[in-house]
């Protein structure tokens, strides 16, 4: 090795590499557990593609097929996904022949999607139609939300026939776009397709209150509203003058929405919908001045809002004729408006009972209805098998092709065998899922001569139109039945139904208010159903709010709001809304219900206020009151209340003193006594409830600190109670040995002021009488002064449990 030191590092080098490679002590040992296979997040039986391992592939291939797809990229694990995985379902078993329903697990590391998506949040909805890029959907977790969304991205456009039906749309939703395309030289009009575009990525902005997007074909009917050419656009608006698209824009889908959301009118009444997650979407629409928001339920399904209506129809007239130049005037959309309103309840009420007398014909109908595949052995002539699903109904299954797409490989799962030549001819095996007798599988086979790939479907009515004239029979034959689907989904979200009809009185001296006044004033909708906290917070009744719908007026300004206590209807709306402008509304104080106080004599308690109940306590006249004021969520207030309930047992035998405190996030205090930070202490003094004042800041929450802030600023009384109730045994020895030491030094200074008072007598100047006058007086001061401390000093001899301490006040205050 001397010789050859090479050799010696070749063989260390080899062993080194083998003990790495081979030597288990060296080698990397796994430390995490690899992650369990997804499991499936949605049910077997559910309408919604469940893609547990992340692909992306069938997406894609499905897209080719389908015009619509809706994805729901979801997290397992994540709460929400959870939650909103079965409102997913309802609206894909609602929509199961128009939209394809897919859920994407795009938490699998493994999966096509985590690696091309990096979502910071779960779950996330888009609609993607054709090739285009997705739709993202930001509403409610809400099946009747979805469904609206992707009903007003199937169908983005309406066609006018009409000016009267120009009037009605621009009445509805405010603010209309409105297009001219004539389709008689061309399938496909120049810019028809960025137009349709643009009313799809209109729905995206929006999905509450859509931007409705129209198109008239009729030269005529264009040429009224100053559209001449072809793609000509123009925004009409209720309350201000119609703008026409610049002829020398680009006539983009993308240019065209931002130049529509860039000139549309505010809504008369904005909907608001907070996204469950922290936002300024309430914040910054009462910022913008006094805002009236009403806390109702919202029906997306049927548009029977009828409260909505009311308001509408209120604020319409309370800024009618405000603006001079308009395209429509006031009274025109008005009535265009509650007519609407009115024919839209009273169509609501016809669906209502044509599908009651449907649903009383099929209860004594049974339909049927089976899909099959044909599946053949193509190396052979024999083992030609045929997987069908059948299902039964009391109402009519509405054929479709769609309906056939049955999974092959779970139908075939209860075969003992696994391939067909395996399989005897004449055979046939059923199977039921998921416990459904309305529905089972059935497997047979047999032999034939010829391979054959089909796909066919049966329904129960035979009779009906050709498949072949699709359009015809969908919305001649199926939109009943879609109708009374819409109100299954309705009665199973539990939706708000008003069967009356809506209240237009609006007394006329209210017309045009908030001009004559210059009071602005906005109006807001929120849905109660899904975001009651915000009323609550508010201090709205929560169980009057269950039954009936409440107005609140915000005035962030002079950060007040008003709250409705009458029912709503036109006359008490109009009412509250008058007296807000003239100011003789009181102010709302948030207040929790008053707590019922359970506590003994031999216990220590504090009570707990409301804003009911402040005023009633520190204005107790011959009390002191200390009340403090704190914050759930505030961490500091927890430690600062432990010293407050021992200041509290300091002072407990004293009967002038009261502590209570205050939840101040959920309480309003008036405006005199609102505090800026949690925690914080305000003493009120008896007999000066002028003189309260709030513990300093720079003073440190110490008990020694809180005692001398009380002691300080409360009565004479309360000190002497505080001084006698804390003296113990020790205290009293220490007053024994002060009162002798003051008898004592009280002696000699009487001793001195007589003798100086002989001195005097035998004097002869002028003032001896004078002098004599004020010695006198101060030997008779002394002399009683040592009479009480001789007093005390022999009281004070007894034994610990002999001493009364009301008498042990009496001398300590004379």
């Amino acid at each position: 090795m001397a010789r050859h030191p090479e050799i010696f590092l070749v063989v260390t080098a080899i062993f080194i590499i083998f003990l790495g490679r081979y030597g288990t002590s060296l080698q990397a040992k796994t430390i995490t557990e690899p992650p369990k296979e997804p499991k499936r997040f949605f049910p077997s039986f559910s309408p919604v593609l469940d893609l547990p391992y992340g692909n992306l592939e069938p997406v894609v291939n499905i897209l080719e097929k389908d015009r619509f797809i809706f994805v729901m990229y979801y997290a397992p694990w994540c709460a929400k996904s959870m939650t909103m995985r079965w409102e997913f379902q309802k609206a894909a078993k609602f929509m199961q022949n128009q939209v394809k329903f897919i859920g994407i697990n795009c938490w699998w590391p493994e999966g096509s999607c985590r690696k091309r998506y990096k979502f910071v949040m779960f779950p996330v909805l888009y609609a993607y139609f054709s090739q285009l890029d997705g739709y993202r959907y930001l509403g409610s977790a809400s099946a009747e939300y979805m469904v609206k969304f992707l009903e007003d991205l199937t169908y983005p456009l309406s066609l006018l026939h009409t000016q009267d039906e120009v009037v009605d749309v621009v009445a509805k939703y405010d603010t209309a776009v409105v297009a001219y395309f004539g389709f008689n030289t061309s399938p496909q009009p120049p810019g028809y397709l960025q137009y349709y575009y643009a009313s799809m990525r209109s729905v995206e902005h929006d999905p509450y209150q859509v931007m409705k997007y129209c198109v008239i074909t009729q030269f005529n009917l264009a040429s009224v509203y100053n559209l001449t050419n072809i793609s000509d656009i123009v925004l009409m608006r209720s309350s201000n003058t119609s703008l026409k698209f610049p002829s020398d824009a680009n006539y983009t889908s993308s240019y065209i929405v931002s130049w529509v959301l860039q000139n549309r009118q505010k809504p008369v009444i904005k909907w608001i919908t907070p996204l469950g997650v922290k936002s300024l979407t309430l914040s910054r629409q009462i910022s913008l001045g006094p805002s009236l928001v009403l806390f109702t339920p919202i029906n997306q399904l049927f548009d029977i809002n009828i409260y909505i209506h009311m308001l509408k129809n209120i604020a319409l007239h309370f800024t009618s004729d405000c603006v001079n130049d308009t395209s429509f005037s006031s009274n025109t959309i008005i009535n265009s408006y509650q007519l609407y309103s009115l024919n839209t309840l009273q169509k609501y009420n016809d669906i209502v009972s044509v599908c009651n007398q449907l649903k009383k014909q099929s209860l004594s109908k049974v339909y049927s209805a089976k899909c099959c595949v044909t599946l053949a052995n193509q190396s052979s002539s024999k083992n030609v098998c045929e997987v069908c699903h059948h299902k039964q109904s009391f109402s009519p299954i509405l054929p479709s092709s769609s309906n056939c797409a049955i999974d092959v490989k779970l139908h075939t799962s209860i075969l003992p065998t696994k391939t067909l030549q395996d399989i005897d001819a004449k055979i046939c095996h059923n199977s039921r899922q998921n416990y459904n007798t309305n529905e089972h599988s059935s497997f047979c086979c047999e032999t034939c001569a010829e391979n054959k790939m089909t796909i066919e479907s049966e329904a129960f009515n035979k009779n009906g139109r050709r498949r072949t004239d699709r359009y015809v029979y969908q919305n001649l034959e199926l939109l009943p039945l879609r109708l009374c689907k819409r109100l299954t989904l309705q009665k199973l979200q539990g939706l708000y139904t008003v069967p009356d009809l809506p209240d237009f009185d609006i007394p006329s001296n209210f017309t045009n208010l908030g001009c004559k006044q210059n009071r602005s004033l906005g109006f807001y909708a929120i849905d109660s159903m899904h975001h009651s906290l915000f009323a609550k917070r508010l201090g709205v009744d929560m169980e009057r709010l269950a039954v009936l719908p409440t107005a609140v007026i915000i005035d962030r300004e002079a950060e007040e709001h008003y709250i409705l206590k009458e029912n709503f209807t036109a006359t008490n709306v109009v009412s509250f809304i008058v007296n807000f402008t003239i100011g003789r509304l009181r102010r709302a104080l948030l207040s929790h219900e008053p707590v019922v106080n359970t506590c003994t004599e031999d216990d220590m308690c504090i009570a707990e206020l409301t804003s009911q109940t402040f005023q009633q306590y520190i204005n107790r006249q011959h009390q002191d009151v200390v009340v403090l004021v704190y914050a759930p969520w505030c961490g500091f207030c927890t430690s600062v209340n432990h010293l407050y309930l021992s200041l509290a047992k300091y002072f407990k035998t004293n009967t002038n003193i009261v502590f209570t405190r205050i939840d101040g996030d959920s309480n309003d205090l008036p405006w005199e006594y609102t505090v800026e930070q949690y925690p914080t202490i305000m003493f009120f003094p008896a007999n000066r409830k002028s003189d309260s004042v709030v513990y300093p800041e720079s003073v440190p929450y110490t008990l020694s600190n809180l005692v001398r802030f009380i002691l300080k600023h409360s009565t004479f009384k309360l000190r002497t109670e505080a001084a006698v109730s804390v003296c113990t045994k020790t205290c009293i020895q220490r007053n024994r040995e002060y009162a002798q030491r003051m008898a004592y030094l009280l002696k000699q200074r009487l001793n001195r002021l007589r003798t100086r008072l002989r001195l005097i007598t035998r004097s002869t100047t002028d003032y001896v009488e004078y002098a004599v006058s004020v010695l006198s007086e101060k030997i008779q001061k002394l002399s009683t002064q040592l009479e009480t401390v001789n007093r005390f000093y022999q009281y004070l001899q007894k034994t610990h449990h002999q001493i009364e301490y009301s008498q042990l006040a009496k001398f300590i205050v004379s």
